[in-house]
């Protein structure tokens, strides 16, 4: 039964809910925040420009319920972090720029939305399933990685982001 469950939301093409891991991670992202992403008037940016902030970076796509449910957690931290060095980046993986701009109008998201068609940020912070979202120090170094989306395990999250912002800023 269980195997069947994981068949069908891999055909679906959203992975199930696999609760919050997360996973300390040391990697360098210097290479992924360089990668071509479009906002959702289409206009090409960077994930560059966030750096000097923690950064919540998530990957999802309007087809993906998991995805849907963790936005306003991930709204919640931010209207409470905000005003301290922190931002939100949701990076839609719609093969389409329309179905990316019309989920964020429609949920209203206050938050960056950016668009990834092409999948090319997926793979440079190698995304294998989603929900997924990472957690960027302020020298823009992928800290803390969580799969699947869990609401008991939120607080957990919101922890890694006071843990980073207490951080010292890096030297320039």
């Amino acid at each position: 039964m269980l195997l069947l469950a994981l068949a069908l939301a891999v055909a679906s093409g959203c992975c199930p809910p696999s609760g919050l891991v997360s996973t300390p991670q040391r990697a360098a992202a210097s290479e992924p925040q360089q990668v071509p992403l479009s906002t959702m008037s289409g206009q090409q940016t960077t994930l560059a420009g966030y750096r000097g902030r923690v950064v919540l970076v998530d990957f999802w796509a309007s087809w993906c319920a998991p995805c849907r449910m963790a936005f306003p957690y991930y709204a919640d931290i931010l209207a409470r972090q905000q005003g301290q060095g922190f931002a939100v980046v949701a990076i839609s993986i719609d093969e389409d720029l329309e179905s990316a701009r019309s989920f964020a109008r429609r949920w209203r998201l206050p938050f960056d939305v950016l668009h990834d068609g092409k999948r090319q940020a997926a793979a440079a912070f190698s995304v294998y399933q989603i929900p997924v979202c990472f957690l960027l120090d302020r020298a823009g170094r992928v800290r803390f990685v969580h799969h699947g989306f869990d609401s008991s395990r939120a607080r957990e999250l919101e922890e890694q982001v006071l843990l980073l912002l207490g951080e010292p800023a890096p030297r320039q």
